[in-house]
């Protein structure tokens, strides 16, 4: 993750399927989903359209999207940026 304290991407189609996890927590929007899917250690989750996802750090996952016209939206977030933003709210 760059040096931001928030970084967005679109994710990336044809990757291999590759479980892996972060430092950071991990927000997903499906957008579209075109047969998209998340896969975990727990099993496979398939996406719909809208689907939001959080993937706290050290979570294994990766998406099988595996098709032109699938749209997943990733959002990095550093656990002390959250922290700070959340727990505010949170008080309230």
């Amino acid at each position: 993750m760059p040096q931001e304290n928030v970084t967005m991407r679109k994710n990336l189609r044809y990757m291999p399927l590759l479980l892996h996890s972060h430092q950071f927590i991990e927000i997903n929007y499906v957008l579209k989903s075109s047969g998209s899917v998340m896969i975990t250690r727990s099993g496979n989750l398939p996406l719909n359209d809208g689907d939001i996802i959080l993937c706290p750090p050290k979570f294994d996952h990766c998406f099988k999207t595996h098709d032109d016209n699938s749209i997943i939206l990733d959002f990095f977030i550093r656990v002390t940026t959250f922290d700070a933003v959340f727990s505010q709210l949170l008080n309230k």
